[in-house]
C-alpha cells in the first residue's frame, strides 16, 4: 500500500483491483478500505467505505462511499451528453431536486458527471480500461441520519464543495494500468 497525499493534504493510499480479469488502479482516502463483504472482483464489482461510517462505530454526520464495476458489458457512453442522462437515470429521484455540478470529458477518455440531490453530492466516471474494457467509478458522500427537518452539511456550499473534490478527486484516480 502507498500513502500519500491529495492537492488538499489528506492523506491518501492506492489499491489495485481486478475486475473480472481487468486491473484497475484508484486512490481513496486513507480512512477507506476494500468492503468485502459486498464485492466481488471475480465478477467485477468492488465497493469501498469507510469502517467508521458503520452504525456501531458511530456514524459522522457525512459518509463516503466508493465503487468500482467492470463487467464485460460496461461500455463507454458514445457523449458526455448520454452520460450525463445516465448518471442522472442512477442518481435522480423524479421527488427530489437533482442539480448538475460537473460534467467533464477527460483527457484520457471517458466520462465525469457530479450531481447533488437533498441526500448526497455523487460523481461518476466511465473510463476505457484494458483493450475492448470500461469501467465504471462511482463515489458519493452523503447524509447517513438525520431527523426530519434537521440541516445538514449539504445545506452548505463550502461543505458541497468539500464533498465534491473528495468523491471527484477519488474517481479521477481511477485507471487501468
Amino acid at each position: 500500500m502507498f500513502v500519500a497525499c491529495n492537492k488538499h493534504g489528506a492523506a491518501t493510499h492506492a489499491t489495485t483491483v481486478t475486475l473480472d480479469g481487468m486491473r484497475v488502479e484508484i486512490t481513496l482516502p486513507e480512512d477507506m478500505r476494500l468492503d468485502t463483504k459486498s464485492s466481488d472482483e471475480s465478477l467485477g464489482m468492488v465497493s469501498f467505505d469507510r469502517e467508521r461510517d458503520h452504525p456501531m462505530v458511530g456514524a459522522p454526520a457525512q459518509s463516503i462511499t466508493a465503487f468500482l464495476t467492470g463487467t464485460r458489458n460496461v461500455e463507454v457512453q458514445g457523449s458526455l451528453a448520454e452520460a450525463v442522462t445516465q448518471a442522472r437515470a442512477d442518481f435522480c429521484d423524479k421527488s427530489t431536486r437533482c442539480d448538475e455540478l460537473a460534467r467533464e470529458a477527460l483527457a484520457s477518455g471517458g466520462w465525469l458527471v457530479t450531481l447533488r440531490n437533498d441526500k448526497a453530492v455523487q460523481t461518476v466516471t466511465t473510463k476505457p480500461g484494458s483493450p475492448g474494457r470500461a469501467f465504471v467509478c462511482g463515489a458519493e458522500a452523503f447524509v447517513m441520519f438525520a431527523e426530519p427537518g434537521q440541516k445538514t452539511w449539504l445545506e452548505d456550499p463550502a461543505e458541497i464543495k468539500k464533498a465534491r473534490d473528495v468523491v471527484e478527486a477519488i474517481c479521477r484516480s481511477a485507471h487501468a494500468p
